[in-house]
């Protein structure tokens, strides 16, 4: 049957780490405004990887990796709408 199986890595990283890394690559200047969580919002999202793990052959790519492919896919293949307005 049918399963839902949680993918990504086990290393945590702060949003905060991650938002300064995209900023970095994307050439955008400025502070971070941090705002409070939504309610029911888990203050931390480390995935437990068993189920992916054992179904799958996965191997995790590194962040650094992972954004510029992300960021080159978004280059290449912009969304229709996008909900910032950020020129890649």
């Amino acid at each position: 049957g049918n399963m839902v199986v949680n993918i990504g890595n086990s290393y945590e990283t702060k949003i905060s780490d991650l938002a300064e890394m995209l900023m970095q690559k994307l050439g955008i200047s400025g502070n971070l405004e941090f705002q409070a969580s939504i309610p029911g919002s888990v203050a931390r999202r480390v995935p437990d990887l068993t189920l992916m793990n054992a179904h799958t052959q996965l191997t995790p790519t590194n962040l650094n990796d992972g954004l510029d492919e992300t960021i080159s896919y978004y280059k290449e293949f912009p969304p229709i709408r996008m909900p910032w307005k950020i020129t890649l």
